[in-house]
């Protein structure tokens, strides 16, 4: 019966310190996606992508930086999401159509919070020139100028940068099909 305890207690003592040294709450990672039902629109087609946010934990605030090819597509409007009450910057400032960049904020107000899940915003463009062209997030560890989403706490809780939407574009048939 000795010999029972004195394996026990070490392993015991192990894993009651492991619980004090490991936080209780880890940071759930967010994740930012785009998505689009037209992935091969045609010249002079419009087109809408959205920016989706999934993720376990609350957060307060989310910064968006898209960047696209200004050869290949235009951006035509952006639109808010659901998930946060406040988007900055308004309207048209949304939009940098000479160097192909959007840039979107959402937050919640101080002392609020809301789940990271949900569209966060849409964006519709229009197809300008044939050819495999890229949508991207810019996301840089600890960049607070970049693609980010935060937690109330402040803490970063995009961990991974988020995959490009690859967007074929079309030229126009001249029979419909």
């Amino acid at each position: 019966m000795k010999r029972k305890h004195v394996i026990l207690y070490p392993f015991l003592t192990l894993l009651f310190g492991l619980t004090i040294l490991v936080p209780l709450h880890v940071v759930q990672a967010a994740e930012v996606s785009l998505a689009t039902f037209t992935p091969s629109p045609k010249i002079n087609e419009g087109f809408a992508v959205t920016i989706n946010l999934a993720g376990n934990d609350l957060t307060m605030g989310t910064d968006i930086v898209l960047r696209y090819d200004p050869t290949h597509l235009i951006a035509q409007t952006v639109l808010e999401g659901t998930i946060y009450p406040t988007y900055n910057p308004a309207g048209t400032a949304r939009i940098n159509k000479d160097v192909g960049v959007i840039v979107l904020s959402g937050s919640t107000g101080f002392g609020q919070s809301v789940p990271a899940t949900g569209v966060f915003g849409a964006v519709s463009f229009v197809a300008l020139k044939e050819g495999i062209t890229s949508i991207t997030l810019e996301y840089e560890p600890g960049m607070t100028n970049k693609t980010g989403v935060i937690s109330p706490t402040g803490e970063e809780l995009l961990t991974t940068k988020p995959l490009p939407l690859s967007v074929t574009v079309k030229r126009q048939s001249f029979f419909g099909a």
